[in-house]
């Protein structure tokens, strides 16, 4: 059984702690080479100027193994076709990312399957200019760039954007941004594993608007406000879907708005791996390879008495100023509390400078309200606080 594995992505500390639990060894490549990443797997960083192209070169001198691509490079399918050339790729090639990537495909194919979904255009002739659409970039990935449509020029090619109707919930009613994961098999039967609240711009975390900052979870799939395990049989029947991937939607009071796939390894992962102790690389693994997935690995809808009621705010910190990263200076944070632990993740190597509306690190604690806690001290110790006072907005 192939056990070094190849992850490429923005970040892959999460990705990587998932390899562990599976069994696998990573070898790694990102943008950021963070501390508790090469504490637990050789890692080099990818200069942002040669980012994504540059993984190309960097993996023909790598070991041998086969590769698993992280948040963003699902926008590059020319890219993975080309890594796929050179070795095995555990995830989607080229032309089903072009399919499932495609928004009015995936509308067509939700509207036909009985899902709510906003209403799409390709271009912007004719939509009103108050904001009441969304500007997307086709080739996006963690909320960045998108923005309510006012009329503007919009930076690159007209088929570079696409335009999305603004879901505005009723008076008094409200909207959760949510994030559902499912794991396909190589027969290409899909299980629903849980679903989280997404965090999406929140200040607190210092996050632009849209931009995803982590999630609160994870939640059984019968507490969902649609029928997911259907829901992850149709995209995986309609676009040839393996390995894990993540749906996107909204909830409104008891209804919901499915948004967009995300076609590889999601963010949340570790979440559901951290809570419900499980180890979902295996089951992404046997996807792409046939190999046998061991009983004790069953998904939790399989196990309910080993099924909790638990969760986790995984929270990803922006920073609102310059400032430099000082381990020293965060001493102590993660054991203020030993009834409620916080564990800090993706930590920079010491004496990183951190630029305005780049992330810090990320916090992962029990509730969100510890979490919020802790940015406000990492903040103040760090010096990388607004230069105004603002209330939080734990969700």
């Amino acid at each position: 059984m192939t056990r070094r594995v190849l992850l490429i992505g923005a970040s892959v500390r999460a990705a990587a702690q998932s390899a562990r639990r599976a069994g696998l060894e990573p070898w790694c490549l990102d943008l950021f080479a963070d501390a508790d990443l090469s504490a637990i797997a050789p890692v080099q960083a990818i200069a942002p100027a040669d980012y994504p192209q540059g993984f190309l070169e960097l993996l023909a001198a790598g070991p041998l193994g086969p590769v698993i691509y992280t948040g963003g490079l699902e926008n590059h399918p020319e890219l993975i076709d080309a890594i796929s050339d050179q070795r095995p790729v555990w995830g989607h090639l080229g032309p089903t990312l072009r399919r499932v990537r495609a928004p009015e495909r995936l509308a067509s194919v939700l509207r036909e399957a009985g899902y709510a979904t906003p209403a799409i255009r390709l271009e912007a002739t004719g939509l009103p200019s108050d904001g009441t659409w969304l500007a997307k970039p086709r080739w996006g990935s963690g909320g960045h760039r998108i923005e309510p449509w006012q009329g503007h020029p919009l930076a690159g090619q007209p088929g570079d954007w696409y335009w999305q109707e603004r879901i505005v919930p009723p008076p008094g009613t409200e909207l959760v941004p949510a994030s559902a994961l499912f794991v396909a098999d190589a027969q290409g039967q899909v299980t629903a594993v849980g679903w989280c609240r997404q965090l999406v711009g929140q200040s607190w975390l210092r996050a632009a608007p849209f931009a995803f900052c982590g999630c609160v979870g994870p939640f059984p799939v019968s507490t969902a406000a649609c029928d997911l395990p259907r829901l992850g049989q149709v995209l995986g029947s309609a676009f040839g879907l393996r390995g894990l991937f993540g749906v996107d939607f909204l909830v409104i009071g008891s209804q919901a708005v499915v948004l967009e796939v995300n076609p590889r390894y999601p963010a949340s992962t570790e979440v559901y791996e951290r809570v419900w102790n499980l180890a979902l690389l295996r089951h992404h693994r046997a996807a792409f390879t046939g190999s046998a997935v061991e009983p004790t690995d069953e998904l939790p809808q399989y196990k309910p008495s080993t099924r909790t009621s638990s969760a986790m705010t995984k929270a990803i910190l922006f920073a609102a100023a310059d400032c430099v990263f000082r381990r020293a200076q965060l001493a102590g944070l993660t054991e203020s509390d030993r009834s409620q632990p916080v564990q800090l993740a993706d930590l920079p190597p010491e004496g990183t400078s951190i630029a305005a509306g780049q992330p810090i690190l990320t916090v992962l604690a029990p509730t969100t309200d510890l979490a919020a806690a802790t940015v406000s001290e990492i903040e103040c110790r760090l010096g990388s606080a607004p230069s105004f006072t603002s209330e939080w907005e734990p969700t």
